[in-house]
């Protein structure tokens, strides 16, 4: 005897709006065009599966022959299948979720860089200040990336974000294109990017040093990246540093002496 309560993973004392909220729930996962060729089949036992236990137990009188006997007509020993279409049932539940709504783009962390730095053997011993300029794209500052500061709702899904097309039985909810779900467009591009959402900036900054720093380290400096987009946060920047060596047979006997001693200390 099948267990509808399992397949619809509900307790017995389920109520009818949360064995509703079950159905979609499994249903939506399940459905056939959700799932690849190789899985297709499997899925759709597993769909009209679905389907027949919430035919049942959201009857009121099938339940209760159900749950007294084990059969929806009150007869023990039975093989009950549903008599109607599981993918008519799903569609008169509203089909696909349609309750996406618009889907606004996500916070994005700014562009990380890279810059190299060279510096002497004494700055790598001692410490130093050093002005380092670099340029980064960053989010625009008047629209923060969103290309846009003025928007106006999509006039192909009116602005849900999505569209929603019928195929026989079928009722199939697709993401817009025209707005990328949005469910809004500009109404006039940025001045600031136009309409980019990303600008080149040059910068510059004074890097402090640490002493004792050897060669090869890469030094992170949290936030000195690009501006993030839509209220994300800015970037890092990856600083490589290079220790410039003194060429030993090149230097005279006064230099000698002073990297000893430079090094003494």
């Amino acid at each position: 005897m099948k267990n509808y309560y399992q397949i619809l993973e509900v307790d017995r004392a389920v109520s009818p709006d949360d064995l509703k909220k079950a159905y979609r729930k499994l249903a939506q996962q399940w459905h056939p065009d959700k799932h690849p060729e190789e899985s297709k089949n499997e899925a759709e036992e597993k769909f009209k599966e679905i389907a027949e236990a919430y035919s049942v137990l959201a009857d009121e009188e099938k339940r209760r022959n159900y749950d007294a006997t084990g059969s929806p007509d009150g007869r023990s020993n039975f093989n009950y299948q549903t008599a109607g279409d599981p993918f008519e049932i799903f569609r008169r539940m509203g089909g696909f979720n349609m309750n996406f709504g618009p889907q606004q783009p996500r916070p994005m962390k700014g562009q990380n860089i890279q810059e190299a730095v060279e510096i002497s053997l004494r700055d790598s011993l001692f410490g130093t200040e050093l002005p380092v300029q670099f340029s980064v794209m960053s989010a625009c500052e008047v629209c923060e990336g969103n290309g846009a500061v003025d928007f106006e709702p999509c006039d192909v899904c009116k602005g849900q974000g999505g569209v929603t097309q019928q195929q026989g039985n079928m009722i199939m909810h697709h993401t817009c294109d025209h707005c990328r779900g949005q469910g809004r467009r500009p109404k006039s591009a940025c001045g600031g990017c136009s309409g980019r959402g990303i600008q080149q900036l040059n910068r510059a900054l004074n890097i402090s040093i640490p002493k004792g720093i050897g060669n090869g380290v890469n030094l992170r400096l949290a936030g000195h990246g690009g501006r993030g987009f839509r209220g994300g946060p800015p970037g890092d920047m990856l600083l490589h540093i290079r220790v410039k060596y003194p060429d030993l047979d090149a230097l005279s006997q006064e230099e000698r002496t002073q990297l000893e001693q430079l090094l003494s200390k």
